[in-house]
This record gives structure tokens, sequence and C-alpha cells, in this order.
């Protein structure tokens, strides 16, 4: 099986000289390189790259006033010096691309040739970690997206059961609103995200965005189900689940779809 990485739309700047990264506060950024070779730019296969869009003459920095996008990988001819590295960077695309590797590691593990007395639980294993690396990609594109406006935040709480009652007076405002983004990121992480039709309504009353269909990875939910909570036996019934490599690639095809698909939905929230 040969995937295709969800298509991150890199903006690539190049620095004749060093970077240095002075950030105090967290900056949008794909990603920063050191000892890159311009004349080679196109070997890059990490970032599946092959043009420059822009060239920087000398030394640069990167402070918390320098202007930064999600989808930008400053690369430096010389070195790169963090005086700040714990602020970090953050972008979006970060959650596409963990769940590409996650996938990725899933299918160079279905190739390894083992006994075959033992390709059934390799390939049990593999099934039911798809929809983990679905269910990680879910519970992240909800924090970081929840937590980026208070509009988002609002359209959350009115919809969730578990805020209905939560109430504060106005003289409490300030420490209640900690409070309140405390619980939300409580409440994201406590979610159970292969509840696909509660996730869509959530995703779609906060958001607005429309939801992609997920009907086969539904209707396979049991599978996983029996794979993770009675070692692949089938409830009610003296058989096995029988996962045959073609069976997971399927599941791999249509998840790709459901993901990049929901991500794209979020890109244009932007």
């Amino acid at each position: 099986m040969e995937r295709q990485h969800y298509k991150v739309p890199t903006k690539i700047i190049f620095v004749r000289g060093n970077i240095f990264v002075n950030n105090k506060e967290p900056k949008p950024l794909f990603d920063i390189a050191a000892h890159a070779n311009e004349k080679d730019i196109e070997k890059i296969e990490e970032i599946e790259i092959d043009h420059i869009d822009k060239i920087i003459e000398g030394d640069f920095t990167i402070d918390d006033n320098t202007e930064t996008y999600d989808n930008e990988i400053y690369l430096a001819s010389g070195e790169v010096y963090t005086k700040n590295l714990g602020k970090g960077l953050i972008s979006q695309y970060y959650v596409i691309t963990s769940y590409d590797y996650a996938i990725d590691d899933i299918v160079k593990l279905s190739k390894i040739k083992i006994d075959y007395k033992y390709e059934n639980l390799q390939n049990k294993m593999l099934f039911a970690n798809i929809y983990s690396a679905m269910e990680v990609f879910l519970q992240d594109i909800l924090g970081m997206f929840l937590m980026k406006k208070q509009e988002y935040k609002e359209a959350f709480l009115l919809s969730n059961k578990d805020f209905s009652d939560y109430k504060f007076h106005f003289n409490e405002i300030y420490q209640k609103l900690k409070e309140v983004d405390y619980r939300l990121k409580n409440s994201i992480d406590n979610m159970i995200y292969h509840k696909l039709d509660k996730i869509q309504s959530i995703f779609e009353s906060t958001f607005g965005i429309k939801f992609p269909d997920y009907k086969y990875i539904n209707e396979n939910l049991k599978v996983r189900h029996d794979i993770v909570h009675r070692n692949g036996a089938k409830k009610g019934e003296k058989e096995w689940q029988v996962i045959e490599t073609e069976k997971l690639y399927e599941l791999i095809d249509h998840m790709d779809l459901f993901v990049y698909s929901l991500f794209k939905e979020f890109e244009q929230l932007n």
C-alpha cells in the first residue's frame, strides 16, 4: 500500500545565515531547520518541497513581534540558536502530520513478514490502532481550535450538557473564566472520540462545519470493539474476528478520506 499524505501548503523561507529564535510566546510556525543546502532543497524528503518562496540575506531573528504563519518553514544555511526553546512553535498542521505519521507506522508494520499463524494477531492490533490514530486526531483538532476563539468556547458550552447548569456572579468572572478553560480542557481530555455521532453534533454546533461521512468507519467499530475488549472474539458468537491485510488497508483508505475531509473543514475556518 502506498499512501499520499495530506498536502500541507508549506511556504519555504530560506535564510542565508543564522536564525535566532527569541520568542517568549509560542509562535505559529511549522518548522525551523539548520544547515540547509539551498541548491539541494528538493532533496529534503520529510517536508516534500521543491522550491523556495522567499530568501532572506544575512542573519534573521524570530521574536514575539515577528509575523509568522503556521504553514511556514524557515531553513538556515547556518545555525539555529534558540534562547527560549521551551516556548516552542504551534501549527494546526502538526495535527494532520501526526495522524499521517501514525498511519505510516501501521502500514510499515503490516508489511513486516511474520509467521502466518501470527499474521491475524498483528492485523487485529493494527486495525484497532487505526481507530486510535483517528481518536487522537479528533481530540487534538478539537483542543486546538476550541481554545482559539471565544465564540467557539461559547458555542461548545451551549451545546454541552455538562456545562448547562454552570452559572456564576459577575464579580467572580475573572476566576470563573479560568475555571471554565480548565473545565473545557478536562472535557476535551475525557471525551469518547469513537462515538462519532456525538462528536459530529459537537463539532458541527461548535464550529459550524460540515462533518464528513463516516458510515464505513462506524460499521467497523464493532470489529474494533471485539478486538479491544474481547481479544477478537465476536460478541455472542463462537467465532473470532479475522482481519485480512486487504481489510486493514481498506479501513485506512476510508479513515484517510474522513480525516482529510474533516481537516480541510477546519483549515477553511482560518
